[in-house]
């Protein structure tokens, strides 16, 4: 007997045997029990299971050979197979309306009505039952974001079940691709203002993060412009604006792009807003920036003025957009007006900002260290003779020397109040030394912020070097020691303030733009009492005492 010893396999007899004997009957038995007559093969079944099978084969009497001949072979324990599901997959594109198709191999016996149920499972690890006894799986919008898992447990035709086996989707399903349902723009067409794409997605799970958006000038590409918002700007006037929305669904599937257009964008009166200045620390290159709308910006014009008290100017740049403040500016207000221009000479209504002077803590810090070491020199070439000299500047005095000399002195001057230094406003670099009424030397200098060192380091020295002045700002104490030539008082004092300056939080600009009543009555007194130049090296002496 030859074959597989499995519920469901055939077995063969094959007869070895010679030819004389070839005929003859052949019995099948479980055990003692005949279940086949006369067949060559048997078909094992259930029933065997468990039991040897044996084949039996008698020959017929012939003339030659009257007595029959009797073979028999065994085979057996016959063992029960349980029928198993072997290279299952779920095929077919993860998404919703789409269709996933169940495959695999049957082994070991005969196939029946196998069980297929699938599942879906949801984020958080949920399984729910969808669908049972089919190939074929429809997905629907309740899969978007499921994995889909399929039960398969084989079952043979005997009615043997085999081993239930679990097979899973490679990824989660799909959205639809979300649509745009409607969509508009919002927003005046005119320069400056903005327009808005206002645009319904239809999806359960669509989220805009993801949508693409682009803008458009007359079909060209506007750079960098990708948000819902654009701000209409003087060269879209006399374009077509237009945008395109494509809407991506969370699992990166786009819809249909959809494309809006605006009417022709007007032009308004050239205007300027929301201005400015870059800085307001004294010494430093002040720019004026503002807002323009109006078409394409011309020839603007501006005019920089300066005031000590807000309300009487007096005009210090004229054209640029750009204004270099000297030490004059210190403590002052300084105003810009701008005329807005647009390209074919249209004007605008005039705009203007003011705002108050002051010196940084950087200058500060540089104009502390000159104070603390009680004297500081100065390379100045007179204009006149156009000789190099020293110019001194010490704690109770002021000492002109040429530089060619140590010893000469062509002028030495105790502090007083008819002393003072007046910058000249067509140069840059030039300035007027005035040692007394009718004592006026103009040196110049290599560069503006030299001039701008000297002008705050002459002042500085003398408002320290008027006792009465001193006294009234810095105290009694520090001020009697400078006037003696002491500084240590004075060095721990700034040391102090240059602490406090450097666990100072930045702020923001001040919007003062005019003195109030009060401070013009002190200011008009002050003036009065210490007279102009003693009085502006005050203003300086004030500021490197403040903390702000």
């Amino acid at each position: 007997i030859s074959g597989n010893p499995h519920e469901g396999e055939v077995l063969t007899a094959e007869l070895n045997l010679p030819k004389v004997w070839k005929q003859g009957t052949s019995c099948w038995y479980r055990g003692s029990t005949l279940v086949s007559q006369d067949k060559k093969t048997y078909q094992i079944s259930k029933r065997d299971c468990g039991h040897y099978i044996t084949c039996e084969f008698t020959t017929h009497p012939t003339r030659d050979d009257p007595h029959p001949l009797t073979v028999a072979d065994t085979i057996g324990p016959i063992l029960q197979d349980l029928p198993e599901v072997k290279d299952l997959a779920i095929r077919g594109d993860l998404r919703v309306n789409s269709k996933l198709q169940l495959s695999y191999t049957f082994a070991k016996g005969q196939e029946a009505e196998t069980k297929i149920i699938w599942y879906r499972v949801d984020t958080i690890g949920s399984r729910i039952q969808i669908a049972e006894g089919c190939k074929e799986l429809l997905l629907t919008p309740d899969e978007s974001d499921c994995q889909i898992q399929v039960q398969v447990t084989p079952v043979a035709k005997n009615g043997v079940e085999g081993k239930s086996i679990l097979g899973a989707s490679p990824g989660r399903v799909g959205q639809l691709a979300p649509e745009v349902e409607s969509y508009t723009m919002e927003g005046d067409p005119y320069e400056g203002s903005v327009l808005k794409a206002v645009v319904h997605v239809a999806g359960q799970y669509h989220t805009k993060r993801h949508d693409v958006i682009t803008w458009y000038r007359n079909e060209q590409v506007i750079t960098g412009q990708t948000k819902p918002e654009y701000l209409l700007t003087g060269a879209d006037v006399g374009k077509i604006i237009s945008y395109q929305y494509v809407p991506v669904g969370n699992d990166g599937q786009s819809g249909a792009a959809v494309t809006c257009e605006s009417t022709l964008i007007g032009s308004l009166p050239p205007t300027a807003h929301n201005l400015y200045f870059s800085t307001l620390n004294c010494g430093q290159p002040m720019e004026l920036c503002y807002d323009y709308h109006g078409g394409e910006e011309g020839e603007s014009k501006f005019k920089w003025q300066r005031s000590t008290t807000g309300d009487t100017w007096t005009t210090v740049g004229d054209g640029m957009n750009r204004l270099h403040t000297t030490a004059d500016e210190l403590a002052a207000f300084i105003k810009c007006t701008i005329t807005p221009y647009d390209t074919e000479g249209n004007k605008g209504m005039p705009e203007s900002i003011t705002r108050f002077i002051t010196l940084s803590n950087t200058y500060k810090t540089q104009l502390s260290k000159l104070l603390m070491e009680g004297q500081k020199g100065f390379i100045v070439e007179d204009v006149e003779t156009q000789q190099k000299q020293h110019l001194y500047l010490l704690h109770n005095s002021i000492k002109i020397q040429p530089t060619d000399s140590r010893t000469k002195v062509l002028a030495r001057q105790a502090w007083n109040g008819d002393m003072g230094i007046q910058l000249e406003p067509e140069s840059m670099t030039e300035f007027t030394l005035l040692l007394g009424r009718d004592n006026k030397l103009v040196f110049s200098v290599p560069r503006r912020e030299v001039r701008d060192l000297l002008t705050f380091t002459f002042r500085l020295y003398h408002a320290m070097g008027m006792e009465e002045v001193a006294k009234e700002i810095v105290g009694y104490q520090i001020a009697h020691d400078w006037k003696r030539g002491v500084l240590g008082p004075l060095q721990a004092k700034i040391a102090s303030l240059e602490k406090q300056r450097s666990r100072q939080k930045k702020k923001a600009q001040s919007s003062k733009s005019a003195m109030t009543n009060a401070e013009k009555i002190q200011w008009d007194q002050l003036m009065i009492r210490w007279g102009e130049h003693v009085f502006y090296g005050a203003q300086v002496l004030k500021c490197v005492f403040s903390i702000d």
